[in-house]
């Protein structure tokens, strides 16, 4: 009787705290007065997708386990929900901006904060930790001149596991943000699992390995500073 044996690869990535992207040259003049509208944040719907909340239905987590490690193929297409961002903007010399700058904090913890630049009056920004309390503002740069928008705040309250968008890398997942047996929670952004780094393999396994667009977010958003690979040797040969 054949058997079909699945051998489950990890990478436990292991993270530290840097900022994202080149500031563009700014082109237009600047107006004198802005009327800058941050819109509020919509997270009714969380970030994880409706295949992720089927799977975290079960309170068994031996089966959720399983499950995870069987479908994560079918769910490469469902990468966690991204939390939109939206603004407004009028000013007296009816010109666009030359960029946006959008800020995202925790709540209360400045030093945590990562700028996103854009041209566009929107910005999706993805991987923020649950159930998590956030500060936003925005920026808006004409020329040499900024003009700032209020702070506004909302909230992340989706449970662990915390699904992360890495393009190109397959199943990553925060392995902090669990409740433990004595009611505090494991701190999230410390250690990461993933799926392999490298290309190839059986037609029992798959591609997996991070784009440009990855590798930025493995190393300028959550910080991985420390790969560990504990796959088995018979993992490498599949």
């Amino acid at each position: 009787m054949k058997r079909n044996v699945f051998y489950f690869t990890t990478l436990l990535l292991v993270s530290s705290l840097v900022s994202c992207g080149p500031t563009p040259t700014p082109t237009n003049p600047a107006p004198k007065e802005v009327n800058l509208t941050l819109n509020d944040v919509d997270v009714t719907n969380g970030i994880h997708t409706a295949e992720q909340k089927k799977l975290l239905q079960s309170d068994d987590p031996g089966k959720l386990i399983s499950d995870y490690s069987l479908t994560y193929r079918e769910l490469v297409d469902h990468i966690p929900n991204s939390v939109h961002f939206s603004w407004e903007e009028e000013n007296d010399i009816s010109q666009p901006a030359s960029y946006y700058t959008l800020s995202i904090w925790e709540k209360n913890n400045k030093p945590t904060t990562i700028s996103y630049l854009t041209q566009n009056k929107n910005y999706d920004v993805y991987n923020l930790k649950i159930n998590t309390d956030y500060q936003y503002k925005l920026v808006s740069t004409h020329y040499s001149s900024n003009f700032e928008s209020v702070t506004k705040e909302f909230k992340i309250s989706d449970a662990a596991p915390r699904n992360l968008r890495v393009d190109g890398v397959q199943n990553v997942r925060d392995l902090g943000g669990w409740t433990l047996e004595n009611g505090k929670t494991y701190k999230q952004g410390m250690i990461y699992r993933t799926a392999q780094f490298n290309y190839g393999g059986s037609a029992n396994t798959y591609e997996s390995a991070p784009t440009s667009e990855g590798m930025n977010s493995l190393l300028n958003e959550l910080k991985i500073k420390t790969e560990i690979d504990l796959r088995r040797t018979i993992a490498f040969d599949n």
